[in-house]
């Protein structure tokens, strides 16, 4: 069974901006309601864009607001391990592909913000998320939105505050090839020099076929960190459980409501040897393999020498 209706949204000047999509349906069917509230930076994006687009005289400057209703259950994820319905949060740390999201929704409507449109055929029984985008004339998320919503079978209002999607950039990194913190810089996509705080972040160090996380300590009752006041945060400097695997690793950093998840590359170095003449040599796994062909070109990084056949990779050292 589904709900069928109406859909408005509106927004205010100078005043915090709330929009309500309302669905208004057959007396024996209960009322949904989804009732947005936009953080003030938000606000401040809608109202300048709608300023430019009167300037202009041109409505495709305008910003675009999008609902959708996702069928949770069908955009499960297995980022926990579990096949349980997916969540807003697995949704606000991009743990959910966009193929997956187009996939699983069931409901949607878009208009210019502050226009009216229309949301129907939306699903009364099982867990929903609620996707509130506020996108820019290019398609690309300018502020992000979203509500667990499970059976609908009394009238509801269903609240979503919309949140900047940060552009997230790497500020400082470390010139080495292994891992290290970084220090990222979040910034309102419309606005390269307005910079973001407070924004969640889960950082993930791939590698070896293990995984590690920060998010590991939220279930232990530990806050996830945030992006500060000042719009930055330096990862934290992970570790895979022994025996460490040896050779590429993968840094995900993912901030929540951002569109992107940022991804480090690294090298976990493979063990030395100390030579008789005091310099070090780094070898692989095998220390009797024979490299006599080589696949690519031998890199130089610093002291460091990559080298690899079609089936090894080895890094030299050669010097302090």
């Amino acid at each position: 069974m589904t709900v069928a209706g109406r859909a408005t949204m509106t927004a205010m000047r100078a005043l915090p901006t709330i929009a309500a999509i309302t669905l208004l349906v057959a007396c024996t069917d209960p009322r949904f309601d989804v009732k947005i509230a936009y953080d003030p930076l938000v606000t401040q994006a809608i109202t300048e864009a709608e300023d430019a687009a009167a300037l202009a005289g041109n409505d495709a400057k305008r910003l675009k607001v999008q609902v959708s209703v996702i069928d949770a259950a069908a955009a499960a994820t297995t980022a926990d391990g579990d096949e349980a319905a997916a969540s807003c949060k697995d949704f606000a740390f991009g743990r959910i592909d966009a193929s997956v999201i187009d996939g699983a929704r069931r409901a949607s409507a878009s208009a210019p913000a502050g226009d009216d449109t229309h949301l129907s055929a939306v699903p009364r029984l099982g867990p929903k998320l609620v996707i509130v985008e506020v996108l820019n004339p290019a398609g690309r998320r300018v502020a992000v939105g979203c509500a667990d919503v499970d059976d609908v079978t009394d009238d509801a209002d269903v609240p979503v505050q919309v949140h900047v999607a940060p552009t997230v950039l790497v500020f400082d990194r470390q010139e080495s090839t292994e891992v290290a913190p970084v220090t990222l810089v979040a910034v309102a996509p419309w606005d390269p020099t307005l910079l973001v705080g407070g924004n969640q972040v889960i950082t993930e160090l791939h590698g070896g076929g293990a995984t590690v996380s920060n998010d590991e300590d939220e279930d232990d009752g530990v806050r996830l960190p945030e992006f500060g006041a000042d719009g930055q945060y330096t990862t934290p400097l992970l570790a895979l459980p022994a025996p460490t695997p040896e050779g590429p690793v993968l840094t995900l950093v993912r901030v929540q409501w951002a569109e992107e998840v940022i991804r480090l590359p690294a090298f976990v170095p493979w063990k030395a040897i100390q030579t008789t003449t005091g310099a070090r040599i780094t070898v692989g796994p095998d220390a009797t393999q024979a490299y006599d062909r080589a696949w690519t070109t031998p890199t130089l990084v610093g002291t460091r020498l990559y080298v690899r056949d079609r089936k090894n990779l080895a890094a030299f050292e050669m010097g302090q």
